[in-house]
């Protein structure tokens, strides 16, 4: 995460991967949030501060910042393959 964005913003892995996303703002915390699947948002992680996530399933996991998504469009999407 960095200047209101998720490095990279689409990202392909294999089923079993482990995913960390790190706030690497200097100023600014973020959380992770997949909405759609219905989970709950991350806490927000401040600078220099990671949440990971294991994805076990395949399939196309769209996620989002909860502070930021809507008015500077920080979302991204994780594609799972066998």
């Amino acid at each position: 995460m960095y200047k209101y964005n998720f490095c990279s913003k689409s990202l392909s892995v294999k089923t079993g991967t482990v995913v960390r996303f790190v706030n690497v703002d200097k100023r600014t915390s973020h959380s992770v949030w997949f909405k759609a699947w219905g989970k709950d948002e991350s806490d927000r992680l401040f600078p220099e501060e990671y949440w990971e996530m294991k994805f076990d399933i395949p399939g196309t996991y769209p996620y989002l910042c909860g502070p930021h998504w809507q008015q500077e469009g920080m979302v991204g999407q994780i594609e799972v393959v066998d």
